[in-house]
């Protein structure tokens, strides 16, 4: 590729990394109707939201946070409330965290390493 093309591609790179950060920040402040006026399924709903990211995190953190969201999201919703404390005890080591959980929910080889390569 040519420098032009190489600056194109890291310009698109940055608009996506600056729009899905903005879109994630967006998702941890939603606000979820609670109280009488709410359905049965928003309330449910409310009680599988993942807490806020906390300001120290670093962009890694916050990385391996959105990954582990997913992954508890369509795995285990109850263990949503629990995903700053994992991201805080195997920052710089989510490879070990991967593993563990890939043997923990029985995943699928070829998704297993699609998650221990990100």
């Amino acid at each position: 590729l040519d420098h032009g093309a190489m600056a194109d591609i890291e310009s698109s790179k940055a608009v996506d990394d600056a729009f899905f950060a903005q879109l994630l920040a967006d998702l941890e402040h939603d606000e979820v109707p609670t109280g009488p006026d709410a359905t049965s399924e928003e309330q449910l709903w409310a009680a599988h939201l993942p807490p806020s990211a906390p300001a120290d995190f670093s962009a890694e953190d916050r990385a391996l946070r959105a990954l582990l969201v997913s992954f508890y999201k369509s795995r285990n919703p109850e263990n949503l409330s629990s995903v700053n404390a994992i991201v805080s005890s195997y920052s710089g080591d989510s490879c070990e965290l991967w593993a563990q959980l890939g043997v923990k929910y029985q995943v699928p080889p070829v998704e297993a390493v699609h998650l221990l390569s990100k």
